[in-house]
């Protein structure tokens, strides 16, 4: 009942302050100075050995979707603070992964070293294998990795190395179109592996990953559907993909995509969607215990909000809002503070959260509903309150830190 008083308590100034805004929202100080804390620390804090950022569980290795999130966050706040130098560090890693990690051809990868299952080798390649992953980035990548130097990782992840790196490559504009033309490559070849029908429905989306593998270790690679033993598709790696694809110009594909979310995993019992579709079972699932059905809804509201956006089809609209409106009723705490009330999703973390107020932040900006921004300006409190805790995110971890500024970028948007 607290929870509730408190929640009503801050949606009625919210809404004061929506209605005087009108369309322009004004937001205090903190949210910029608190961007610029992080902007900062991601410049001093690149990989030592190459411009690019350090994957959390392993700082030795780098990630080229955590790089690729970082270069683009880092151009938005460029653009929105006016200061050069973060163009110039994202500008840096777009440079180093292009020329070092896409799989262009067989000659390029010829010299390679891969880790594939541990075992660090040159390889070569099974027949039409090599077709396969072609034109993603490599996602994974050591300067060292104990005697060796230029090491790759053997896992091609549709996020990872494909969708997030396109994502940060468009926001340098017209300035990367090769790449992007070369990666855009990998989401129309092969697709009855990489996007089979959702069991007995003609709809169809990806896959979450391809795994390199050498499994009768005759040192040739061959490619395997899933990864750590699922074949699955992701909502929310569907959802991100949607968003990118209109920005590719991509619409019919796009729109499939959304068709798929709505028509396969939305759950009318439940009123939210499902997290993944397991081709092998046939049916849609969520897995409770990892908690991140939250974070997939709200990415997959901010995918259909962008289809709407698109094509004006009150269907994409309406599901978005749904969604959104079960997260705040069902999966939202509220935590009154000593300088103000806070709010999070379905646990207390900053993954899955910082999405959140990417999506609210959306769902403002298409409906006018204040209740969005209120939770969207509370929630990014909460990410900002991280920073006093002792959270490891923000002493070591770039991934962590870049979700927070990306989360901050977008409510300074809606002031421009």
């Amino acid at each position: 009942m607290r929870q509730t008083v408190v929640w009503a308590l801050v949606l009625t100034v919210l809404m004061v302050f929506a209605a005087v805004a009108t369309a322009q929202v004004v937001l205090p100080e903190k949210y910029k100075d608190t961007a610029v804390i992080l902007a900062d620390w991601l410049l001093d804090n690149q990989h030592s050995e190459v411009p690019s950022w350090p994957f959390p569980w392993d700082p030795t290795r780098t990630d080229v979707g955590i790089t690729m999130d970082i270069a683009r966050v880092l151009n938005q706040m460029s653009g929105l603070t006016g200061t050069p130098v973060y163009a110039t560090a994202a500008e840096a890693a777009a440079d180093f992964w292009i020329s070092t990690n896409i799989i262009r051809d067989e000659a390029t990868v010829a010299g390679w070293l891969w880790d594939i299952g541990g075992n660090v080798a040159t390889y070569g390649w099974e027949d039409g294998a090599f077709d396969k992953v072609q034109h993603a980035f490599a996602g994974s990548y050591w300067p060292t990795k104990g005697e060796h130097a230029e090491v790759r990782g053997g896992t091609i992840s549709l996020c990872g190395a494909v969708v997030r790196p396109l994502a940060g490559l468009l926001t340098f504009g017209d300035a990367y179109s090769d790449a992007i033309e070369t990666v855009m490559d990998w989401l129309y070849t092969d697709l009855d592996d990489k996007m089979p029908a959702s069991g007995d429905s003609p709809l169809r989306a990806y896959l979450g990953a391809q795994t390199l593998t050498d499994n009768d270790a005759d040192g040739l690679i061959d490619v395997e559907y899933q990864l750590w033993g699922s074949t699955r598709q992701s909502a929310g790696q569907n959802a991100r993909l949607l968003a990118t694809l209109l920005d590719l110009g991509q619409e019919a594909e796009a729109i499939a995509i959304a068709n798929w979310l709505l028509d396969v995993m939305w759950d009318e019992e439940r009123g939210s969607f499902q997290t993944l579709f397991d081709i092998n079972e046939g049916s849609c699932m969520t897995f409770e215990e990892y908690q991140d059905y939250s974070d997939i809804n709200a990415r997959t509201a901010y995918g259909l909000f962008r289809a709407y956006e698109e094509t004006a089809d009150e269907r994409y609209r309406d599901y978005a809002v749904r969604t959104l409106d079960w997260l705040l009723e069902t999966e939202m705490t509220v935590v009154p503070t000593g300088s103000g009330v806070q709010t999070y999703f379905t646990k207390a973390s900053v993954y899955g959260n910082h999405i959140i107020v990417v999506s609210l932040a959306k769902g403002y900006e298409v409906t006018g509903n204040a209740s969005y921004l209120a939770a969207a300006l509370t929630t990014a409190d909460f990410l900002i309150g991280q920073m006093d805790d002792p959270f490891t995110g923000f002493d070591s971890n770039a991934w962590s830190v870049q979700e927070v500024l990306e989360a901050l970028v977008a409510l300074m948007e809606l002031e421009s």
